[in-house]
């Protein structure tokens, strides 16, 4: 990736790309949810959990999940600016 890019630190990039600003969440007594910021390092790990997940998602030949493949076509996807996280992240956002 750090050829194909141009990037010293492109798995640094891909999720600097995708990270989330902002989280919702309800607490026990309320009825609605409320925005809360997240702190820089909170927002690196659901960013990470977010890339995982989907990496941990895609099946390779004979149907079987390949999480080295897929971390690597994730992070690719990120980088080009297909991956479905940027949706993902919009709809956080929203």
């Amino acid at each position: 990736l750090r050829l194909k890019y141009q990037q010293a630190d492109p798995i640094g990039a891909a999720v600097e790309a995708i990270r989330p600003v902002l989280k919702y969440q309800r607490f026990k007594m309320d009825k609605a949810y409320s925005t809360i910021l997240l702190e820089p390092k909170a927002a690196d790990g659901m960013a990470l959990r977010w890339i995982v997940g989907q990496a941990n998602g895609r099946t390779y030949a004979g149907g079987k999940p390949d999480l080295e493949r897929g971390l690597i076509d994730e992070f690719e996807a990120i980088l080009q600016g297909t991956s479905s996280l940027y949706q993902k992240r919009f709809q956080t956002h929203r």
